[in-house]
């Protein structure tokens, strides 16, 4: 267990949607899950803002969380929110995180960052083909960040990032180390939706490119911080750091806890079908 998660909080946030409990039915498309709501046994369909593997997440009969939008106009009127699985509650919304960072940076919350800057814009593009989630600038000093979800939890109580290949992922990687050739600052900050976890990897199983670009950038003078959070129906929990390991490690246990995630989804799979 990562000792800071004992510390007081960097932040409580309240939530603005009231959460609705459910049932998890499935997944599908990507972008779209079936729930049966726990108060009156109808089955509505939310968006799922994910469009990673999801590992370990999707277990049908599962306890879940939705949030029910506050526009009538919306085409899904729920979002997917939260997911218990043996009993530990995940965030699975991957919007999240940003809005969890943003709100940190503008109260300087974070430890690392306790000095207000002049300025905090989302979504600025830079690079080739891609948009910073904030660029950060005090004066003439440009800092580039982003933010990265994780949920991947193995035994070891280490969360891995990301739980399936991320051309997207590593690419921005490669962007903040041209930004740093440039003369600037880099940063990439993991925010771990579930608490207790003793740190963060690149998952060298999962995509082995992206784990070798997050070496090679901090090498390049790339930063990396991570952050946990606890989610409630009611509130946001933001922890204290936690460490980012970035040096190789042996995959062998890994590998195996991701096979056996995966043979059991597949037999989860098969038996909804009998």
């Amino acid at each position: 267990m990562n000792a800071s998660s004992e510390a007081p909080p960097l932040a409580i946030i309240p939530r603005a949607l009231t959460l609705v409990e459910g049932t998890f039915l499935t997944r599908y498309k990507r972008f779209l899950a079936d729930v049966r709501l726990a108060a009156t046994g109808e089955i509505v369909t939310a968006h799922c803002v994910n469009t990673g593997a999801m590992e370990g997440l999707t277990r049908p009969g599962g306890r879940v969380w939705l949030s029910l939008a506050d526009n009538p106009a919306r085409k899904l009127h729920y979002t997917w929110e939260l997911a218990e699985i043996d009993g530990r509650v995940f965030g699975v919304n991957t919007s999240m995180p940003n809005r969890i960072i943003g709100h940190l940076l503008r109260e300087t919350r974070l430890p690392w960052h306790r000095r207000p800057w002049d300025e905090v814009r989302a979504e600025v593009r830079y690079g080739e083909r891609s948009r910073v989630d904030f660029r950060l600038a005090r004066g003439k000093r440009l800092h580039y960040l982003e933010v990265k979800n994780c949920h991947l939890i193995y035994p070891d109580d280490r969360a891995y990032f990301p739980d399936c290949i991320s051309e997207r992922a590593t690419g921005h990687l490669r962007e903040l180390v041209q930004v740093v050739q440039d003369g600037h600052t880099a940063e990439v900050i993991f925010c771990v939706q579930t608490p207790l976890v003793k740190s963060v990897r690149p998952s060298d199983v999962h995509d082995p490119a992206f784990a070798l670009a997050a070496r090679a950038a901090r090498e390049a003078g790339v930063r990396f911080h991570a952050i946990a959070v606890s989610h409630t129906p009611d509130s946001i929990i933001i922890h204290r750091g936690v460490p980012v390991e970035l040096k190789p490690y042996r995959t062998t246990r890994v590998f195996r806890w991701r096979d056996e995630a995966q043979a059991a989804a597949k037999q989860r799979l098969e038996d909804s079908k009998s």
